[in-house]
C-alpha cells in the first residue's frame, strides 16, 4: 500500500526540516516521529510531490478557465501549482477556491512581460521583452499597483490600432474586450474575425502587425517591475531565459543572448530563475540551474501548460521537496 501526503504534511515536513539546522541523530529521530504520528501501519511513505509553478488560463492566452486548469492538474496529482498568466491576476480567485477543494496549495503568481527597449543589451529592439515570473506577492496590494502597467498597453495597443487604421484597416478600440488591459494578441483576433488574415501568429502577426510602426505593447522595464513585485512582498525570477519575446512572438536565442541577459537582470534585482522550464533539453536547463547556484538565486519550476500544445503532455515536475523559497516566504500563507 502506498501513501502520498497531502500538501500540507509535505510542506510542514520540509519545515521542520528546514528548521532542524544540525543533521544529528536526534534531529533525525525527531523528525522521524513526527512523520510516522501521521503513517497508518504497513504503508510506505513517498516523499516525493508534484509542482508546476507556470501555468496560464484563458485568463490570458491559455485554452482553459482557472477552474478547469486546475481540475487537469487535480487530476495529474499536483500538490503545489501557480497560476502565471500573463499580465494578469484576474484568474487568482477561481483558481484559489477550486484549489482549496482539490487539496491542492496554490501560490499566487503571474507572468509579466518587461521592454528591454531601453537597455543597454546588444540583442534588444525597441520591440524586444523578456519575460518575469512573479510570486508569493499581496494580491490585493498588486491589483493596485499593477494598473499603471496595465494604463501603458492599453496606450500602446491604441497607438497599433491608430496606425493599422492608417494602413486601411477598419479595426475600432470599441471593438477589443472589456479587460483591464489589452495586448496585440487581442488586435491579431479582430484581424482574423474580420478575414483581413487567415491565422493569428503566421498572419495577422507576421503580414499585418509586424508592419506597424507603433506596434510596442510593453512600457514597464525589468527593474520596475522586480521592484513592483518587492513592494508587494513577492519574489521575482527570470522565465524561460532561453526565450525572449519578439513583437509579442516568443522566439529561442542563442547562449551568448542569455549570457548577457542574465546579469543585466540579476543587476535589475531579480531573486531566481525559471531553472526546471520542462519544455528545454537538459543542456539548457543544466545552464540555467548552473548560473542560478553561482548567483546564489532561487529556482522555479514549471511546464508553461497553455492547455492544447503537444510539448504540455507532462503537466508537473517531480521533485524531492518543497523549494526552500517556498517553505521561508509562503508557508505563512498555508493552513497547515
Amino acid at each position: 500500500m502506498y501513501r502520498y501526503f497531502n500538501t500540507s504534511q509535505i510542506i510542514a515536513a520540509n519545515y521542520i526540516i528546514y528548521r532542524l539546522k544540525s543533521p544529528n541523530i536526534t534531529n533525525t529521530v525527531i523528525f522521524l516521529l513526527f512523520i510516522i504520528s501521521w503513517v497508518p501501519k504497513n504503508v510506505i511513505i513517498i516523499f516525493s510531490m508534484h509542482i508546476n509553478l507556470h501555468c496560464h488560463s484563458n485568463k490570458s492566452d491559455g485554452v482553459n478557465t482557472p477552474a478547469s486548469l486546475i481540475d487537469i492538474l487535480a487530476r495529474n496529482d499536483l500538490d503545489i501549482v501557480s497560476l502565471t498568466d500573463h499580465d494578469s491576476i484576474a484568474g487568482i480567485e477561481e483558481a484559489k477556491i477550486c484549489c482549496i477543494n482539490k487539496g491542492i496549495t496554490l501560490i499566487p503568481g503571474i507572468e509579466f512581460s518587461a521592454s528591454l527597449a531601453e537597455s543597454s543589451l546588444s540583442f534588444a529592439t525597441k520591440h524586444t521583452a523578456c519575460h518575469i515570473l512573479a510570486y508569493g506577492f499581496d494580491v490585493e496590494m498588486m491589483k493596485e499597483k499593477i494598473k499603471e502597467h496595465h494604463h501603458k498597453m492599453k496606450a500602446g495597443v491604441i497607438a497599433l490600432i491608430n496606425d493599422l487604421q492608417a494602413m486601411g484597416y477598419d479595426i475600432k478600440e470599441s471593438e477589443l474586450p472589456d479587460n483591464d488591459f489589452w495586448t496585440s494578441l487581442d488586435v491579431a483576433r479582430i484581424i482574423v474575425k474580420k478575414g483581413y488574415a487567415s491565422r493569428i501568429w503566421t498572419a495577422a502577426f507576421d503580414e499585418i502587425i509586424q508592419k506597424a510602426e507603433h506596434r510596442r505593447i510593453f512600457f514597464c522595464g525589468p527593474k520596475e517591475i522586480i521592484d513592483m513585485v518587492h513592494e508587494c512582498g513577492g519574489i521575482a525570477f527570470a522565465a524561460h531565459p532561453f526565450d525572449i519575446i519578439e513583437d509579442d512572438m516568443k522566439i529561442r536565442v542563442s547562449k551568448e543572448v542569455v549570457d548577457e541577459m542574465l546579469p543585466f537582470l540579476v543587476d535589475a534585482g531579480i531573486d531566481g530563475v525559471e531553472g526546471c522550464y520542462q519544455p528545454y533539453n537538459l543542456e539548457m536547463r543544466e545552464y540555467s540551474l548552473e548560473f542560478a547556484k553561482k548567483n546564489n538565486l532561487l529556482i522555479s519550476y514549471g511546464t508553461d501548460f497553455h492547455g492544447g500544445r503537444s510539448y504540455e503532455e507532462a503537466k508537473h515536475i517531480e521533485i524531492a521537496k518543497a523549494p526552500d523559497w517556498i517553505i521561508k516566504r509562503i508557508i505563512k500563507g498555508v493552513d497547515l
